[in-house]
């Protein structure tokens, strides 16, 4: 089957004799069986062949051609939401949950509220999150609290910077020095950050792993040291 860009250019299935069938990832192998009795009790005449991009060591055996071998415990961008690792992880909210505000939106006043109730949500997890840790200031905790709940997200705490003002916050510059206090004394596994200068000092400060969402870039300890003078140009 094919979009209308490629119709008349592609054989119709009828007409492949060599089939490949791709998987993104085996993890129990239950899937990938299920395929393969349906597809070979009906084409007996093909030649079939099976791959996946993510195979674990013991399903390697399932298929007859795989990218790489990732043990548990793994974590994958398309389910970084959905996994169960998140229960233990902190999460930031704007640039992640929702975007960030615009310059207009973000005057710490009128137009700042109009933002924490209107904004639309980038992403709904399906699992409850650990921590939601954010530089939003806590006099905006009970706006946040009602965002989430309105758009249904489940979260252990919710941390916020204890400033009087947006000013305030500019002055004393803790935005990753705030996320990484939190990282550190929640002892989570993980950080999912959306500032990709913010997620490097978090990593440093903490000592730990953090997602970029901006970058779609795991960054640890030793990526920061090993890359610290390029990456501070």
């Amino acid at each position: 089957e094919t979009g209308f860009r490629l119709r008349g250019k592609a054989k119709t299935f009828s007409e492949c004799k060599r089939v490949l069938i791709l998987e993104d990832s085996i993890f129990s192998g239950r899937s990938i069986k299920e395929i393969k009795t349906r597809i070979e009790q009906r084409y007996d005449d093909r030649d079939i062949f099976y791959a996946a991009a993510f195979v674990l060591p013991e399903s390697k055996g399932l298929v007859d051609i795989y990218y790489e071998v990732c043990p548990l415990p793994r974590l994958f961008e398309w389910n970084l939401m959905h996994h169960g690792l998140i229960t233990r992880s902190c999460v930031d909210l704007d640039g992640v949950l929702c975007r960030n505000p615009s310059e207009s939106e973000n005057d710490d006043a009128e137009n700042y509220i109009h933002f924490l109730r209107s904004v639309e949500p980038c992403i709904i997890p399906t699992v409850k999150l650990g921590h939601i840790v954010t530089n939003r200031l806590e006099k905006y905790r009970e706006h946040t609290e009602e965002w989430l709940s309105q758009h249904n997200i489940e979260y252990g705490k919710l941390i916020m910077l204890d400033l009087p003002s947006k000013q305030a916050r500019i002055e004393a510059n803790c935005y990753a020095t705030h996320k990484a206090k939190a990282y550190t004394e929640t002892e989570s596994l993980l950080f999912i950050e959306s500032s990709e200068r913010q997620a490097r000092d978090i990593s440093r400060i903490s000592g730990k792993s953090v997602f970029c969402t901006d970058t779609k870039q795991m960054i640890n300890p030793t990526f920061v040291r090993r890359n610290k003078g390029r990456l501070l140009q």
